[in-house]
């Protein structure tokens, strides 16, 4: 066996237990809260720590280039096969969930885009019966304005998560087809198709009641984006994951300080200014400057109202998202819940920034250090997962949904480091 394909059967064997730990050896009780929580953040931090270790030292060659005409169309059928059942599955799903009665987000999208099509200011009050929402300030413009097409149109706003999700699945599965290894090739959509099934097995509301796929999407672009020489689509890519999820944000930094040394620096320039001219366009412009307060209560809305969820308890006294088997929130919990509950959570708001600043820092600084032994492409990948599992590990309230573009994230950075061996 090779070691390129040693290394890459054990990112698979990582990826398959990424899922196991987040959506079925706590809800089967086979492990408890703390080993699964440490079993999650270990596994998904050795995706990142595998692809370092894989490349570190070694002259990168890569293996994808235009496949022949007979392996491109078995891929494209394989890719189409998956995408299709996937989308029966999602149809299925759909009809028996009413995403409007399972949870906020979507009757909070709604409202919002209305208020929008209607000509108004969508960022105003809000109120929902029986859940009160102040504001959808927290949810940024890629969040929610793709579903105005669906509004507009009068379809299921869930078509629209599907459609980012496949288009974000869908680039991965063809820049696999450029790989001169049949295996990569079939293995890409073995693994897509394999996390999305386990979702609808294990948590089919979260594919029918959040828009989780859609923040996927996106992100399965990114990966894919940082891979490419246009700068100009990479500024696209993540001025738009910037305005969905806000996972990349904090990582930024160190992309920025990795491109300024290896070199990159006319292409950075360009990138940063598509950035900036992407949130301008989709957010300052139109929403932020009627009124600038807005992203400050954004900011707030973050670092306050995850609270409520620790106070939120389950039939056994503990709060149901502190204690689903992913993050470290349940520590401080249990440390504090027979004291000032709310030092607790202060204290562990701290600890995530902290920790988060901390593995930026130390990326930097290890890649200062070992520049010259490690591709640039390979360290971008690989510090975003190691970044990412830190921001899930420590972020204040552990929501499963929040994992699920985590997982796809892994099978892009699987992908997109299969295009080089060692």
């Amino acid at each position: 066996m090779s070691k390129t394909l040693a290394y890459n059967l054990s990112l698979v064997v990582l990826i398959i237990l990424e899922n196991l730990f987040l959506l079925v050896f706590h809800p089967y009780h086979i492990t408890n809260q703390a080993v699964n929580s440490a079993g999650y953040f270990l596994v998904s931090v050795s995706i990142g720590l595998v692809v370092l270790v894989k490349f570190y030292n070694k002259p990168v060659i890569t293996v994808a280039g235009p496949p022949p005409l007979k392996r491109k169309l078995l891929v494209i059928l394989l890719g189409t096969a998956c995408l299709l059942t996937l989308n029966g599955v999602t149809i299925s799903v759909m009809k028996r969930v009413d995403a409007d009665n399972f949870a906020d987000i979507i009757p909070a999208i709604r409202l919002t885009v209305k208020s929008l099509l209607a000509g108004g200011y969508p960022y105003g009050a809000t109120v929902l019966a029986p859940i009160h929402i102040p504001r959808v300030s927290n949810y940024l413009p890629m969040h929610w304005l793709p579903y105005t097409i669906a509004e507009y149109f009068r379809f299921d706003y869930r078509t629209i998560t599907f459609v980012v999700w496949s288009l974000g699945a869908s680039v991965i599965m063809y820049r696999s087809a450029r790989i001169k290894d049949l295996w990569i090739q079939i293995i890409t959509p073995a693994l897509i198709s394999f996390s999305y099934i386990m979702l609808f097995y294990q948590q089919p509301y979260l594919i029918a009641g959040t828009v989780e796929l859609l923040v996927a999407g996106y992100y399965m672009l990114l990966i894919a984006g940082l891979h490419q020489k246009n700068a100009i689509l990479t500024g696209i890519i993540i001025g738009t994951c910037m305005l969905s999820r806000y996972y990349i944000i904090l990582w930024l930094p160190l992309w920025a300080f990795v491109q300024f040394i290896s070199g990159n620096r006319r292409a950075l320039i360009k990138t940063c200014v598509t950035v900036a001219v992407t949130l301008s366009v989709l957010y300052v412009i139109p929403f932020l400057s009627k009124d600038w307060s807005v992203f400050y209560r954004s900011v707030k809305d973050y670092e306050t109202l995850p609270y409520f969820e620790w106070l939120h308890m389950d039939d056994s006294g503990t709060p149901l998202h502190l204690f689903s088997g992913v993050g470290f929130a349940y520590l401080f919990f249990d440390k504090y819940k027979h004291g000032e509950l709310v030092e607790g959570y202060h204290l562990f708001k701290n600890l995530f920034y902290l920790s988060v600043a901390f593995s930026v820092v130390i990326m930097g600084i290890w890649y200062w250090l070992k520049r010259n032994k490690i591709d640039t492409r390979i360290f971008l990948l690989a510090s975003f997962k190691i970044y990412l599992s830190v921001f899930l590990a420590f972020v204040l309230v552990p929501y499963i949904y929040l994992m699920i573009p985590a997982s796809f994230i892994s099978i892009a950075i699987f992908t997109e480091q299969a295009r080089y061996k060692v």
